[in-house]
């Protein structure tokens, strides 16, 4: 994940009135390729013509809204306090994608000292009223709605995949070998893996020892004198055990279902 802070005009002319924009995309391929934070940009600067402002741009290049502290949103507010200027985004949901941290967010932008006013472009919304308030609250429950939607679609599609015995990330566990590569429909990659018969006696020997009584630190020097490396080429510690025996349990179990 990339954070890349900048502080720019996109218009700056004698005589405008002074306002400060917050941009955010999420991840480092949508910062990459520059098109979220594009229709974000154009948005406000369209908002900055029609309302002959000149408009200070704070951009969060790939930086989660859940992310609860970001310098960048952070010193953006501090602007538009200092100056008194409005806080514009694009969309309620470039703040934060909860409801407790937009409501919180706009608490601490909208009172207190230097109170200043945030313009919601999407939205259309002046949070300056009891009535603007309370449509806040129940857009942003559905933004949280919406993220948390995803992210049960995702924990599903995690789910079926290693179901089928795909990895959906990280390096593979120890006596394991990858078979297959394929993609999703994101482009994401999925591996499909296989126990490596080569190594399969040294987890045998594991589970054997550990069920003899033996602790974890004592297999570990056990492994270490016959020879064997972890799959990093490293020497075998307690932790490592530990994790050859749970993904032992996690087939066993599954297999059992």
């Amino acid at each position: 994940m990339t954070t890349r802070a900048t502080s720019d005009d996109i218009l700056n002319s004698v005589g405008q009135q002074q306002a400060v924009a917050y941009v955010r995309v999420s991840t480092s391929k949508q910062a990459d390729s520059g098109i979220g934070e594009t229709v974000q940009r154009g948005d406000i600067d369209r908002w900055a013509q029609v309302n002959n402002c000149a408009v200070r741009v704070y951009t969060d290049a790939g930086v989660s809204g859940q992310q609860v502290k970001r310098p960048t949103l952070l010193a953006a507010i501090a602007d538009a306090k200092r100056s008194g200027c409005p806080l514009v985004v694009a969309s309620l949901s470039r703040l934060a994608r909860t409801t407790r941290q937009t409501l919180d967010l706009i608490e601490q932008i909208t009172t207190g000292r230097s109170p200043v006013t945030l313009v919601s472009l999407k939205e259309s919304i002046d949070c300056r009223t009891a009535m603007g308030r309370c449509m806040i609250t129940m857009i942003s429950a559905v933004n949280q709605l919406e993220a948390d939607l995803a992210s049960e679609r995702t924990m599903s599609s995690m789910q079926s995949l290693r179901s089928q015995g795909r990895r959906t990330g990280g390096a593979l566990p120890f006596g394991y070998i990858e078979i297959e590569r394929t993609t999703d429909d994101q482009g994401k990659p999925i591996v499909k893996v296989a126990e490596d018969p080569k190594l399969k006696w040294i987890i045998d020997e594991i589970i054997s020892l550990r069920g003899a009584g033996l602790s974890l630190r004592r297999i570990a020097h056990e492994i270490n004198a016959r020879g064997v490396t972890t799959a990093q080429g490293k020497r075998w510690q307690a932790q490592q055990v530990n994790s050859v025996l749970t993904v032992m349990r996690s087939r066993r179990d599954k297999v059992a279902a």
